[in-house]
């Protein structure tokens, strides 16, 4: 029954963001643009709502006991989602399944989220991991989430972002060269910041444009905190640059 309510919360959330997540008719136009493991899965599942069914929360406890067969399951990254079911925010709603779903799971004030912090939040771990992340992936981080987690808090969306290349990957990693019956292809090396550090670079950017950070709404949903708005202050009047923490 709680997982029925929650489910209930989520999807209202959603109605309320005014998404369009409905998926469309196929063309062979874009048949054609895709491989030929994104046909596969497209045929496998030809709705968006069976994707948000087979991979979204409630199916958070199948992963956390089938991690073996989650490894070896092909699918398109989450930024793909959009071109095979024709819309425009598939992936933004099925990060905020999970996401909220995680809310409503260990927040006890009984508030509800604010949609702009759903918003910013997925936009952000979208940009970051969305071409890597697939729906697979993003199902075992969050089912998988509290063996990441660094913050304190109960409920924490910067903790949220930055654990998936912090932790997640390493632990993904892992898992793949214990179960799977794939050969992996090497990954290149992203050198580019990422996580805290990319986020560090942000709010370093906006105080050497002369911007107040806490002006921003990184700042108003308390994922830049006034600690790390002084650590860069420091970091700048003491010439750290980013690749020496910033």
């Amino acid at each position: 029954m709680e997982q029925l309510n929650r489910i209930k919360k989520i999807d209202e959330l959603i109605i309320g963001l005014k998404l369009e997540t409905l998926s469309k008719k196929s063309s062979n136009a874009l048949l054609e643009q895709l491989t030929e493991d994104e046909r596969l899965f497209l045929k496998r599942f030809p709705k968006l709502e069976n994707v948000y069914k087979a991979f979204g929360p409630e199916s958070c406890r199948y992963a956390l006991e089938n991690i073996n067969k989650a490894v070896n399951a092909v699918a398109p990254s989450l930024s793909r989602l959009n071109l095979l079911y024709g819309t425009e925010y598939a992936d933004v709603t099925l990060f905020i399944k999970h996401f909220v779903n995680y809310y409503l799971i260990v927040d006890r004030s009984d508030k509800r989220l604010d949609e702009n912090v759903c918003m910013s939040v997925a936009a952000i771990f979208l940009g970051r991991y969305g071409n890597e992340c697939t729906p697979v992936k993003l199902l075992c981080y969050f089912a998988n989430y509290c063996e990441f987690k660094d913050s304190f808090r109960e409920f924490d969306s910067e903790d949220i972002i930055i654990q998936y290349n912090k932790k997640f990957r390493t632990w993904w990693g892992h898992q793949v060269e214990r179960y799977s019956n794939i050969t992996q292809q090497p990954q290149t090396i992203d050198t580019n910041p990422c996580g805290i550090n990319a986020l560090k670079l942000t709010v370093r950017k906006w105080i050497e444009d002369g911007e107040d950070p806490r002006t921003h709404d990184l700042y108003k949903y308390h994922i830049v905190t006034d600690e790390m708005i002084e650590e860069v202050e420091k970091n700048i009047t003491s010439g750290i640059s980013i690749g020496n923490n910033v």
